[in-house]
């Protein structure tokens, strides 16, 4: 049975507007229905923005290239990540591996930053046929290269160190920590984030740091940003006795917030108060600028959990293969399954 409204008829409802976030028809509506919305009336999505902090006095000291200028010539890509994160490492206790004793090139944060990879990438794992209907196309050659060159980054590349922890389970939370506080203390170049880490993190760094969005796979590619699945979205229950009312506060709630709390969080603390430097500016405005959603992204929980497919293909050396071979007919039969399933709510 159907919950929720659909908001595309909505009289107030406009979703061409601003506040609201790009490709929502075209990645989450099913049948031009769409049964749930986000942008700016909640700041989730901006504050779990994926992203990257760089050391700037760490550049400097080993005379390292400059990511902001990597980034406008558009050569940051993932082999130039690898490249410049191992001039800065070094294996201080000497046992040929890199962690929390060490001084480290790149470090994956947390567990869930990867999956920024995957649309930085753009390794989309549904795409719509020529009738419109999502199929499962993951599986090519480039999808391949793009898993196994992040196993070489997150664990072989020299001075590379991945944190296996999240900050969202309590008993992990310290590990996590204790990798802030390394970056804090500058013996760190390079780490994932989230937007909101410079306010909740690294207000206290004594060094002054950078951001940078997550790099492409090929100069070619155009950069694409994403955030972590724990942001708001909006949505109307059938049970709502005056649903154009209900649009209207909607629209005035998303606009109003557009209109304050938006520059008030984005252009103010983190451009103004929390950056180091102006090109740090930038940065943040391309981020917001290249936010990308993905139809399997959104719905892979419901759909048999794709990314599962692209997580343990990175985090196994020439895995790929054989997790696509395992997974690609029950993915398959999911997809299937899960729009039939929806259509026959929808038209009940």
């Amino acid at each position: 049975q159907v919950i929720f409204i659909d908001l595309v008829h909505n009289e107030y409802i406009d979703l061409d507007k601003p506040y609201y976030l790009g490709g929502l028809i075209d990645q989450c509506a099913v049948d031009g229905r769409l049964y749930f919305v986000s942008g700016d009336a909640s700041l989730g999505y901006m504050k779990c923005a994926f992203c990257m902090y760089f050391n700037q006095r760490l550049m400097d000291e080993y005379k390292i290239e400059n990511p902001y200028d990597l980034v406008d010539s558009g050569k940051w890509t993932l082999d130039k990540l690898g490249e410049i994160a191992t001039k800065a490492a070094q294996d201080i206790n000497g046992d040929g591996k890199y962690d929390l004793e060490d001084k480290l090139g790149f470090v994956v944060h947390e567990n869930n930053h990867p999956k920024g990879f995957r649309i930085s990438t753009d390794s989309v794992m549904y795409k719509k046929d020529s009738s419109g209907e999502w199929k499962f196309t993951y599986g090519s050659e480039r999808d391949e290269a793009i898993v196994n060159k992040l196993y070489e980054l997150f664990f072989v590349d020299e001075g590379a160190c991945f944190s296996g922890v999240t900050n969202s389970i309590p008993d992990q939370l310290e590990t996590y920590n204790k990798f802030s506080d390394k970056f804090r203390s500058g013996d760190i170049f390079i780490m994932t984030a989230e937007m909101d880490d410079s306010v909740a993190q690294l207000r206290n760094m004594k060094d002054d740091y950078g951001i940078l969005p997550y790099p492409k796979y090929d100069e070619s590619d155009e950069y694409r940003s994403s955030a972590r699945n724990t942001h708001n979205a909006f949505s109307m229950p059938v049970t709502t006795s005056h649903e154009d009312i209900a649009g209207a506060v909607l629209e005035a709630l998303s606009s109003e917030k557009y209109e304050t709390v938006l520059p008030a969080y984005f252009e103010t603390a983190l451009k103004k108060k929390y950056a180091r430097d102006d090109d740090s500016s930038r940065m943040y405005d391309l981020i917001r600028e290249t936010m990308t959603l993905d139809f399997g992204y959104i719905y892979s929980n419901a759909i048999g959990w794709a990314d599962s497919l692209f997580n343990d293909s990175y985090m196994k050396e020439n895995s790929f293969a054989s997790n696509l071979a395992s997974r690609k007919s029950a993915l398959e039969t999911n997809l299937e399954t899960y729009m039939s399933n929806l259509r026959e709510m929808i038209n009940s």
